[in-house]
């Protein structure tokens, strides 16, 4: 189990599919975003592992304690299209987030594009 430690919280991560690449990665845009003085928000989304849900949201910022932990040995391998995603997300309204977008908690009005009428 990977995670991180924010402020005093100790956040453990559990994902399938591997949570050292996502915490991996998640290091690495913390990285750029703080060498530019920027935060961004972080966003848990799912189970909690006992049946219920969770929805955490956590902000980053270079002036708020943080600490990755692995307990994964071995390296992780860099997948350049998911540091691409990771760092386009930490650039918009929701940040980087795990889980699904339909479970973030505002919803937005789908917006339907409709081709204009033809002029007669």
């Amino acid at each position: 189990m990977s995670g991180f430690v924010y402020n005093d919280e100790v956040v453990k991560l559990t994902i399938d599919g591997g949570d050292a690449k996502f915490l991996t990665h998640l290091q690495l845009v913390t990285e750029v975003r703080f060498q530019a003085d920027l935060g961004f928000q972080v966003g848990l989304i799912g189970s909690d592992g006992a049946g219920g849900s969770l929805r955490n949201f956590y902000w980053f910022h270079p002036s708020i304690p943080l600490k990755f932990f692995y307990d994964e040995p071995g390296q992780i391998d860099f997948d350049q299209d998911y540091y691409d995603t990771m760092l386009e997300m930490a650039q918009g309204p929701f940040g980087v987030f795990l889980g699904e977008v339909r479970d973030l908690p505002l919803r937005f009005p789908q917006i339907e594009e409709e081709a204009p009428a033809p002029s007669e």
